[in-house]
């Protein structure tokens, strides 16, 4: 089965994302962010959900965050390696936990849609 990655492949809205706030909270990459650091985290995993991937380019990755270029070069340090490489789509990034998630949910909306 062909991973959907995109919103417009997936042909409706990701309207709730599951947050598993011990799974969240246990993380030792999540327990070395600053507060700024798990924003931009949290914003770039919640426009991952919505459209299945985020740039890789650090100035649309400000915008996204809302933040300057520098900063966001500053908070990439710890959120960074939460990414890596969209496996089918040439520079865009994913968190493969988010990943997982969201195709369970692709799969299971797909599912409920055919019954």
């Amino acid at each position: 089965m062909r991973k959907c990655t995109r919103k417009a492949e997936a042909g409706f809205n990701m309207p709730a994302c599951p947050f598993y706030v011990a799974d969240y909270l246990g993380s030792a990459r999540v327990a070395v962010m600053s507060l700024a650091e798990e924003g931009a985290y949290l914003r770039l995993l919640f426009y991952q959900w919505q459209d299945g991937s985020v740039p890789h380019d650090l100035n649309a990755l400000a915008k996204l965050c809302r933040v300057s270029a520098a900063v966001m070069a500053r908070l990439w340090v710890n959120v960074g390696p939460c990414f890596s490489p969209a496996p089918d789509e040439a520079g865009r990034l994913i968190n493969e936990a988010m990943e997982v998630k969201r195709n369970e949910a692709l799969r299971f909306r797909e599912k409920m849609t055919k019954a």
